[in-house]
């Protein structure tokens, strides 16, 4: 049995090896030595903003790049103990960066790399996403008994006060309280003029969900709630729009529509690409008001000050398992199942209410509610101010500063 089990380990290990040199850009030449490292090409968009292009490598590992030189003395190094993450610190130690910038948050390689490196290099994680306990970092860490002693970083900075805690149970290092670095770098221009209603869409194939999880269960509000929200745009004259997914393939917004065609049919409502990175915020500073079930964006809408419905059931089925409230309203902050404006029951009166009371709250309520509410689950910085005074003090140079 333990021969077998060895010679399956080796095989997935020969497999994901070729698949990676198949996958693969190729560079014969070394990289620059860098004062920065941004790890992974998510959201590089918005560090390219920022930051002088002389002043940073970005250490691309999606559609990794292998430059050969450090790829070949790395596999002569470890020969079968090699693995795709031991290249990744080659390179990171070659590159030699006083400082690594990631919005990969929630990748634990990071939270392990700092004792790893030949250099005292300073390691800064940008929380990329509203994290829940399923599926994500915390069950991955639980559910595989990792060794908590072994996370540290330099800096992360997090949505919130609640965040910031939750995240200390696992890593250790300063937590900077600034919301979505990305929400904070786009100008607040709120409108309410048109009678657009927005639903955010949080669409995946089911082929994202693994057998332990019931994709049923998991878009069982949507099921529930979308043909309550397009009553109501038809009975009070407003536009009912779903915003898809950022997302550049045809295939997949089709497969959305046809997701959504299922549950309220083809009339009476309208799909909206997204197709630019700031697109969608630039929507929803426009429409009347915002619904969402556990969207990231649904919580910065409320931070930008648009009156949004948080309709928050995801766990009303989904829930087997170990946090069974990790998609309510704001989690893992304390605060009460319904409010005003959210919800994470399933309860068309409720429901209702909610609707109402987004449509018709003024700009003056709303902004007291918002002002009262939001730094629970999600702050506004405007411009970064508080991360870049930190950037600052690694001596990195700011744009346009």
């Amino acid at each position: 049995m333990q021969f077998v089990e060895n010679t399956n380990t080796l095989l997935i290990k020969i497999y994901k090896f070729i698949c990676l040199i198949l996958k693969s850009n190729y560079r014969f030449f070394s990289p620059n030595k860098k004062k920065i490292l941004i790890f992974d090409e998510i959201s590089i968009h918005i560090l390219k903003e920022i930051l002088y292009d002389n002043d940073y490598y970005v250490l691309n590992v999606r559609k990794s790049t292998l430059h050969l030189n450090i790829f070949f003395k790395s596999l002569i190094n470890y020969g079968f103990k090699w693995n795709f993450n031991k290249y990744l610190i080659d390179v990171i130690n070659f590159v030699s960066p006083d400082s690594i910038l990631s919005f990969s948050d929630n990748n634990t390689f990071l939270w392990k790399l700092k004792k790893k490196l030949k250099k005292k290099t300073s390691i800064l994680l940008i929380q990329n996403g509203y994290r829940n306990y399923a599926h994500d970092v915390f069950e991955i860490i639980d559910e595989n008994n990792f060794d908590k002693a072994e996370f540290e970083i330099d800096l992360f900075a997090v949505f919130s006060e609640a965040t910031k805690n939750y995240y200390s149970n696992y890593i250790k290092g300063e937590k900077l309280v600034i919301g979505s670095f990305r929400n904070n770098q786009i100008p607040i221009k709120l409108s309410d003029k048109n009678l657009d209603i927005i639903f955010i869409s949080e669409f995946a194939s089911k082929k994202h969900f693994t057998p332990k999880y019931n994709p049923n269960d998991y878009w069982y509000p949507e099921y529930f709630f979308l043909p309550i929200i397009q009553e109501f745009a038809i009975n009070n004259k407003l536009k009912f729009k779903i915003l898809g997914k950022l997302n550049n393939d045809q295939k997949l917004k089709d497969e959305e529509v046809e997701f959504y065609n299922k549950i309220i049919g083809q009339t009476n409502w309208e799909y909206v690409e997204s197709n630019e990175p700031y697109e969608s915020y630039k929507k929803i500073d426009k429409c009347r008001f915002v619904i969402f079930v556990s969207s990231t964006l649904g919580y910065e809408a409320i931070a930008r000050g648009k009156p949004t419905a948080a309709l928050c059931s995801r766990n009303f089925k989904y829930n087997k398992h170990k946090v069974k409230n990790d998609y309510n309203f704001a989690w893992p902050a304390n605060i009460p199942d319904k409010g005003i404006f959210w919800t994470n029951d399933c309860k068309k009166d409720e429901t209702i209410n909610i609707l109402n009371f987004v449509n018709n709250v003024s700009h003056l309520d709303w902004k007291i509610l918002k002002d009262k509410m939001h730094k629970k689950f999600m702050f506004y910085n405007d411009n970064n101010e508080l991360f870049m005074d930190k950037l600052k003090n690694l001596n990195i140079k700011i744009k346009n500063q």
